[in-house]
Order: structure tokens, then C-alpha cells, then sequence
């Protein structure tokens, strides 16, 4: 607080302030907020006529006359001299001893997953750093608990060379959590850091490897980094935070009928799915939460490469089973030929049945007629 020196909104002037027996403070406080720290400034009984402030760059004390903007700076403990004064004197401008530091960068130091780290940050303390290292594809859950008995909030930062990902505060006595899927690519050194108290407190950093499709790792968000599934199989998967693309391959095994049944979890979001071949998207579609979605497609002769599944629209658990039914035409266990020089020969007195359509574009068949004459 400080003495007013302007009227409020309705245009009467605002009375000094008076000192609170009864005080109480609502909202969340600052990290350094203390009640008993609350005081009153009254005006100098000189008038002001420079600051003293520290360049924050090299830590070094100069002087700003009021109302200048920093053309007329000083280096500390100098006065400013005439042109004349300057000529006769060679004696160097003295310079200031770097400002004392009052709160400490504190870099803790390495930390293991999935153990419970217990530490305190003092008033002296500007912020802990404390490090680990997460491997590709991990599901990371940090908790974090102030203990009852501490004095002030502590502010909470996960980050990584810079990049902040998740921020929140824990008020004494309170406790907290965040989460952070990673992909392939994501595997690496960590920051939780620590600020504001002072106070004691408890955090763990849980870390489990993604299980996508049952192969104990993280389906990549590039093909060349895709697994590999078997046809009739149930793959399950988990997208979040930084992996936001699995990628599934599974071979086509010659022009067969495809059956996809797709399934989102109640409460994940809703996930996404597009089927190709070779980098060409044959179809895209979405699945809403506790929906399912059942895709069929025919293949044609040609089509003899993997099939490609990119699953996307994180945040979401979903499933999904991929059956290959092989073609029938004719009776032949498999496609007819798409081509009239590679027709499928067929007993002419017989019923032929198939199927066309999508990829498998045409069918062709041919048969034998035998004559016979009477004498």
C-alpha cells in the first residue's frame, strides 16, 4: 500500500491508509505473499531525485535521475561532472560491485522414477531444479504433495530444455497431479522445478512403457517406426499429450475382403482413422467415445502390399481387430482376374458367384461349349 495521491471512480479523493487489526485476504496468493510482511509506505521526507537500480544482464549497479528513461544514466557511485572536469580528471569512473543475489537458482540434480523424492525450498531458495530421464514412449504421471505444516504455495513446472509442458500450484496441505504420454520420439531428460514456499514437500514421478497392440512399446507416428499386426488379432492403443499418431501395418495377403471393426473407450476422446497403401489414403473415418464403427472393403489383384493404419485425435484409448477374408470367385478360393486375357475359367452348366466393387474393379470369367452333331 501506498499513500494515494488521486481520486477513486465516483470522484472523491481516497484518505491515506490506516493500518487493519481485522484483516482477511481472498484469492490465491502470490508464491512470496506474506500477511505479516503487509506494510505501509509513507511518503519520503525528501524529494527523490535518482533510483539506484542493478542491470539484471551482469548484475551491476547504475543510477537513473527521475524522470529520465536511460539517457542519463550513471554508473553507480558516480556523479555526473562537466566536459572541463572530465578533461582534467584520468581517473576511471569507479564501477559497482555486483548486487547480492537474495534468492538462489538451485539445480538439485538427478532424480530416479518411480520413487518418492521428499525436499524443501526455503526463502533463500529462487527455485529447485531436479532432473530425470524418461525413455520413449513412456506414460509419466508427476505427484506432488505439500506438506501441512508448510508456510506458502509452491508452484510446479514439468518442462524440457525450455518447453514448458504442464504448470500448476499446490497450497499447503494440498496435493496435486499431472500426466505426459510420450511418443518414440519424445525419450529424453526432464525438469520438475520447484518454486515460492517456503516449504516441505513430496513428489514421485511414475513412468510406464505404452503397450500398444501388446508389443510393449509405443506404436510410432512414422511408418517406418510402425507396428506390425497380425489379422484377427484385438489391438489396443493409447494416444495423449506429445504422441498424437500410432501406426499399425499389416499385409494384405493378395487381394482379399477386408473387415475393420473400430472401437473408442467411454472415456477417451475420439479417435481417428485412415487406411492406405503405399502413402495413397484409401478411406478416413472417426469413432466417437463408447461408439463403434465397422469398415468393409474389397481389394483388387493388385493390391498385394501392406495395408497402412494411421490412428490419430489424441486424447483417446481406442481398439480395433482388422479380418481379411479371402475372396471366393467362381468357386476358385480367391479373385477373379481383373483382366479378359486372365479370365477364370468356369464350368458353363454351373451357378458362378463373386463379389466386385471398391478396389476389385471388375471380374472376368470364361467357359468351354462343346457341339456335337446327329448322323
Amino acid at each position: 500500500m501506498t499513500s494515494q495521491l488521486v481520486d477513486c471512480y465516483s470522484g472523491n479523493p481516497l484518505r491515506n491508509p490506516t493500518i487493519q487489526t481485522d484483516e482477511t485476504f481472498v484469492g490465491t496468493p502470490w508464491p512470496d505473499f506474506n500477511e505479516s510482511t503487509v506494510v505501509i509506505v509513507e511518503p519520503a521526507a525528501i524529494d527523490v531525485t535518482e533510483f539506484v537500480l542493478v542491470d539484471v544482464a551482469d548484475g551491476n549497479e547504475f543510477v537513473r535521475p527521475t524522470g529520465s528513461t536511460g539517457e542519463a544514466d550513471l554508473a553507480a557511485n558516480s556523479t555526473a561532472v562537466s566536459p572541463e572536469e572530465t578533461a582534467e580528471s584520468a581517473a576511471p569512473t569507479p564501477t559497482a560491485t555486483p548486487a547480492p543475489i537474495t534468492r538462489e537458482l538451485n539445480m538439485v540434480g538427478l532424480v530416479d522414477v518411480n520413487s518418492t523424492i521428499s525436499a524443501e525450498i526455503s526463502r533463500d531458495d529462487n527455485e529447485l531444479i531436479f532432473e530425470f530421464d524418461a525413455s520413449p514412449g513412456a506414460m509419466l504421471q508427476l505427484n506432488v504433495a505439500n506438506d501441512r505444516a508448510s508456510v506458502g504455495t509452491i508452484a510446479i513446472e514439468l518442462r524440457r530444455e525450455g518447453v514448458l509442458f504442464e504448470f500448476f500450484r499446490v497450497p499447503a496441505g494440498g496435493s496435486e497431479s499431472a500426466d505426459l504420454t510420450l511418443d518414440q520420439e519424445s525419450g529424453g531428460r526432464y525438469e520438475v522445478v520447484v518454486a515460492g514456499g517456503p516449504a516441505a514437500f513430496d513428489f514421485a514421478i511414475s513412468s510406464e512403457i505404452q503397450d500398444d497392440a501388446g508389443q510393449g512399446r509405443d506404436a510410432g507416428t512414422d511408418f517406418a517406426d510402425a507396428l506390425e499386426i497380425e489379422t484377427g488379432s484385438q489391438v489396443a492403443g493409447h494416444l495423449a499429450s506429445l504422441d498424437v499418431a500410432d501406426t499399425y501395418v499389416v499385409d494384405l495377403q493378395g487381394a482379399p475382403a477386408l473387415v475393420m471393426t473400430a472401437r473408442a473407450d467411454r472415456d477417451s476422446g475420439r479417435a481417428a482413422f485412415e487406411l492406405g497403401i503405399v502413402g495413397e489414403s484409401i478411406t478416413f473415418f472417426r469413432v466417437n467415445p463408447a461408439d463403434e464403427v465397422v469398415y468393409e472393403r474389397l481389394f483388387g489383384p493388385d493390391d498385394d502390399e501392406l495395408l497402412e493404419i494411421y490412428v490419430t485425435e489424441a486424447p483417446a484409448n481406442y481398439e480395433f481387430v482388422i479380418e481379411l477374408v479371402a475372396q471366393d470367385d467362381g468357386g476358385s478360393g480367391g479373385d477373379a482376374p481383373a483382366e479378359l486375357a486372365d479370365a477364370l475359367r468356369v464350368d458353363a452348366d454351373g451357378e458362378i458367384s463373386g463379389e466386385v466393387g471398391h478396389r476389385d474393379e471388375a471380374d472376368y470369367y470364361c467357359s468351354m461349349h462343346l457341339a456335337t452333331t446327329s448322323p
